[in-house]
């Protein structure tokens, strides 16, 4: 048997990075199987599977060639890794979020184990500092690279799931970037539910930012949020001249209310509520809710906000008025998104910007077959399609194919925007 030439690069690199798989030397059609595995931070394990015929000449590109046989069906350097299922769990084992993760590839020739890789998967650049913040009320995280040189910032904005999230944020920071990842609520001394949360804990968080001096603050500050993160951007950056371009993931184009024990806003301005769709759903949505909730069948979210959507006629101050915001506005959306109507929403924002024939550019990015799920890049999707909210399981819509591809080049998309 030939002895296969097998290159695997880049070994160790940021998670975000296509890792490029080639074999060659092999026999005209001669199968190679690849498996990849992989521990999450939770310690479960992930694993995928591809098999190939080599080519003529003796190669496989996997970049270019579409899998057999395998855990996804297309041509996809990246498949291996997206396409990654979750199979059980090692009892006792969790570490950090921002640990690195480690992949193992095993490459077998007609069923036979010729060779073994282990891959390094960065979620923060070695060059990055990470620091927590807690001071002015404030709760984040702060990462910068460490070479002197003056970044735009950023304030990176989770969801409803509140807490802090810290992958993205380290990732931005390791794409040259000065990042703080906030938590709004849902963290420490911060308000327990998405309620009537101050608009003015925002407007610190960018003070805050601005003088640190890994900042230029010339370019003022660049907020990304992800759903109700992406209201809250959006809102914010319509009323803080500091803010200079927004970045909406999965975002609404309206103020809905708060999720908590009050009905009430989501916002808050100068101890007042901002203004929000208050509209009652209709009884057959939350019947039809209720019903799916006590089968344990995710729920469809979708419909509930768009009977609330329909109210914008007669409440208008609950739109968020984007044509003052005072830079470039990139909204990104599924167009399956079933959580609630991105995709709506985005095409509403883009709808009031040019009515306002608004000075700065703004681009809607929907991608079909793509749902609420906008995580990292490569990152397994398996599991994108559904989401819970205590014990409420949601549809998120999309589905794992289209959901990578999304991940993927929507992550490319903002990085170039980021620069701009």
């Amino acid at each position: 048997m030939n002895m296969p030439l097998i290159e695997v690069a880049p070994r160790d690199d940021l998670f975000d990075s296509e890792i490029n798989i080639r074999i060659s030397n092999l026999l005209s059609k001669a199968k190679i199987s690849i498996k990849a595995n992989m521990m999450d931070q939770f310690g479960y394990d992930w694993e995928s599977f591809a098999s190939f015929r080599a080519n003529e000449a003796g190669c496989i590109d996997i970049k270019n060639q579409t899998p057999f046989e395998g855990t996804y069906k297309s041509a996809d350097g990246m498949g291996l890794f997206w396409s990654m299922k979750r199979v059980h769990k090692a009892e006792g084992i969790s570490d950090s979020s921002l640990a690195p993760r480690f992949l193992g590839l095993d490459f077998y020739v007609d069923d036979q184990l010729i060779k073994t890789f282990t891959l390094k998967r960065r979620f923060i650049g070695k060059n990055v500092v990470r620091k927590e913040i807690r001071q002015n009320g404030l709760v984040g995280t702060y990462f910068y690279p460490v070479d002197g040189i003056k970044r735009q910032a950023i304030i990176y904005l989770g969801g409803s799931e509140g807490g802090l999230m810290e992958r993205k944020p380290a990732l931005l920071a390791s794409h040259g970037f000065a990042v703080l990842g906030l938590a709004y609520f849902g963290k420490e001394q911060l308000p327990s539910e998405l309620i009537e949360i101050p608009l003015e804990y925002l407007q610190t968080a960018i003070k805050w930012l601005l003088s640190q001096a890994e900042v230029d603050e010339r370019k003022g500050i660049k907020l990304i949020g992800i759903s109700k993160g992406g209201e809250l951007a959006l809102l914010a950056a319509s009323m803080f001249y500091e803010v200079s371009g927004v970045v909406g993931i999965v975002p609404s184009s309206v103020i809905y209310p708060g999720l908590g024990s009050k009905f009430s806003s989501s916002w808050s301005y100068k101890g007042n509520p901002i203004p929000f769709l208050d509209k009652q759903i209709p009884e057959h949505i939350l019947d039809e809710n209720h019903r799916k909730h006590m089968q344990a069948i995710p729920i469809q979210y979708r419909n509930f906000y768009r009977a609330r959507l329909s109210q914008i006629v007669e409440k208008q101050d609950a739109i968020i008025p984007v044509e003052r915001i005072k830079g470039d506005v990139l909204i990104i959306s599924g167009e399956d998104d079933q959580l609630w109507p991105s995709d709506i929403h985005g095409d509403m924002i883009m709808e009031r910007l040019r009515k306002a024939s608004f000075p700065y550019g703004f681009e809607h990015l929907k991608y079909r077959g793509a749902g609420h799920s906008f995580y990292i890049p490569h990152w397994p999707t398996a599991n994108c399609t559904v989401g819970g909210y205590g014990q409420i399981k949601m549809d998120l819509g999309g589905n794992p194919e289209k959901a990578a591809f999304a991940q993927s080049d929507s992550w490319q998309k903002i990085l170039s925007f980021l620069v701009q």
